[in-house]
């Protein structure tokens, strides 16, 4: 199983997000509300109580391998096993399962979890340190609990294209030398944070000095995200599954509305790619 946590400062949009997807099922959850506007203020009601909280919003989510058979009755036990196993026992919560994601040609249901970081029983906040790290051994020890598929951690699909010396640079932060690629997955991280829409993402890769490039096929459907800095062209699916257009939903929690965005997106001009620099894949066309 993957999960992915992206933590943002409205509730309204992410809910907006998760409950309005064609295919949107509500699971459950601990809240009286089903709709987004009730939830939001359902949220917004407790974190009131401690308004030094700056991001009180939790978007997880949960992807379970497609060879697993999971029943929403053993999801809803599993995402209530996951979250007090990374501390959100004593906090409110929400859970949606999407099916509109496929892998390896076959429907991957999925589930989205919004939680609100400050808790119910004494307003303070689940500590954010080392959260990935806790997510990843609580999906370790479910899935051996609920007998599923172990799958790579979230944080390899991420890092697949650095080697160990690269990702272990980029950790230590001393060398002003880092590699053009690994500054750029840095300012995709950082530029993803709270839930951007896909436009404000763009927006702020832009003022970040990244010049992102969502393509369009002439039917109007999506082909592809690249980016470039200091002159070098990579397309998403060069930097890893994680910062493909799809992946930066899926894995980063930014949020995409084609009617909506797409007319900002068609705006904004393609980078300028070097001639020696490769951005193409099969058939000529940048992969999602």
């Amino acid at each position: 199983m993957i999960g992915k946590t992206v933590k943002g400062n409205g509730f309204s949009g992410v809910l907006a997000y998760v409950f309005e997807k064609p295919d949107a099922q509500y699971l459950g959850g601990n809240m009286a509300g089903k709709t987004p506007g009730l939830l939001a203020r359902e949220f917004r009601a407790i974190t009131q109580f401690n308004a030094k909280v700056k991001q009180p919003v939790a978007h997880i989510s949960l992807s379970p391998s497609t060879e697993d058979d999971v029943s929403d009755q053993k999801a809803l036990e599993l995402i209530n096993q996951y979250l007090d196993k990374i501390g959100f026992g004593d906090c409110q919560w929400v859970a949606v399962k999407h099916i509109d994601t496929e892998f390896e040609d076959k429907p991957r249901p999925h589930y989205h979890i919004v939680a609100n970081r400050v808790r119910q029983t004494d307003h303070r906040v689940v500590s954010a340190w080392r959260d990935w790290r806790r997510s990843e051994i609580a999906i370790r020890e479910l899935e051996q609990e609920f007998n599923l598929t172990e799958v790579t951690a979230s944080w390899d699909y991420e890092k697949r294209n650095l080697t160990n010396g690269q990702w272990q640079k980029l950790q230590r932060e001393q060398s002003k030398e880092v590699p053009v690629q690994i500054r750029l997955l840095k300012l995709i991280d950082h530029c993803a944070e709270g839930n951007p829409t896909m436009p404000e993402f763009i927006k702020r890769l832009k003022e970040s000095d990244v010049k992102a490039k969502v393509h369009f096929q002439s039917t109007g459907r999506v082909q592809g995200l690249t980016y470039e800095l200091e002159g070098t062209v990579l397309s998403g699916t060069k930097l890893g599954k994680a910062y493909t257009f799809n992946g930066v939903q899926k894995f980063k929690g930014v949020l995409y509305e084609s009617g909506h965005d797409n007319p900002f997106l068609k705006e904004e001009q393609p980078p300028q790619t070097p001639q020696n620099t490769q951005v193409k894949h099969k058939n000529n066309e940048p992969e999602l």
